[in-house]
């Protein structure tokens, strides 16, 4: 778990039907973040 990208994704995302944009060219991490937070709510 990389606490940053936890940290972002659960203060940002509120709702399942959110859209989620990583215009970044990383390792997905954020990605993946918000995923896990959409998934658990």
């Amino acid at each position: 778990m990389n606490r940053p990208a936890y940290l972002l994704t659960n203060l940002g995302i509120e709702d399942t039907d959110e859209e989620i944009l990583d215009q970044t060219c990383g390792s997905g991490t954020f990605l993946v973040s918000s995923y896990k937070r959409k998934m658990s709510k």
